[in-house]
């Protein structure tokens, strides 16, 4: 469900944690990674999503975040968190951290980060 909404967002590609090509570098791709469900009546769960952005050349060989694409992704968060809300009517989905802009370590692409808490209800009722 979820793969579908960021999909129609990214220019990129959205692969399973530990999935995504070492080169993808330079694409614009997602990350999506779910806990473990706990073992409770009421089972909780975190959703991490992570959407890679390259950083733009700024014509002299240095790498800028690319803020605009930044912004406009990070506004997006909440429009996929009602999306698979919608999908989910049994599932109690919300922001489980604000979302967050975080340099990824290559130097060459920032992550836009958003932890999601899922709760599936017994009752069906939020």
């Amino acid at each position: 469900a979820i793969k579908d909404d960021v999909a129609n967002i990214i220019d990129g590609s959205v692969y399973q944690d530990g999935c995504r090509p070492y080169n993808s570098i330079g694409s614009e791709d997602a990350v999506v990674s779910v806990s473990t469900l706990s073992a409770d009546q009421v089972q909780e769960g975190v959703i991490a999503l992570n959407i890679f952005v390259p950083n733009i050349n700024n014509a002299t060989g240095l790498y800028m975040p690319n803020r605009a694409r930044l912004l406009a992704l990070s506004q997006c968060m909440d429009d996929i968190i009602d999306a698979l809300q919608s999908k989910m009517p049994e599932t109690e989905i919300r922001p489980y951290t604000a979302t967050q802009t975080i340099a990824n370590d290559n130097g060459r692409e920032y992550i836009v980060n958003q932890l999601i808490r899922i709760k599936l209800l017994d009752n069906g009722s939020k």
